[in-house]
């Protein structure tokens, strides 16, 4: 008699990789900004440096796309880091930036 119940169980996550299929499906890519978005955005940006103006930026991390509303404390143009008050963001993170 064949064992069939052993291989008719076996588990689907040897199969295919469930944790990368789910996880495939929700990481966004970074975006392709313009040149004149970048320099619209390096604008806004020295803006809230100079003004603390609040600003609404959209980015993205761990594959999810993020927004927060705060202002710029320090822009590091070597390590294109944005410094906010609460957080650090890599320039190439930025996929939206609207005046709060």
């Amino acid at each position: 008699m064949n064992n069939r119940d052993y291989v008719k169980w076996k588990p689907f996550n040897s199969v295919i990789n469930v944790k990368e299929l789910v996880t495939k499906g929700e990481k966004i890519e970074y975006p392709e900004l313009s040149k004149d978005e970048i320099s619209i955005y390096e604008e806004m940006l020295k803006e809230s440096l100079y003004l603390k103006k609040d600003l609404l930026i959209t980015y993205i991390k761990d594959g999810k796309k993020l927004k927060i509303r705060d202002y710029v404390i320090k822009l590091d143009p070597y390590k294109k880091n944005v410094v906010l008050k609460s957080t650090t963001i890599n320039f190439r993170q930025i996929v939206n930036i609207k005046s709060a």
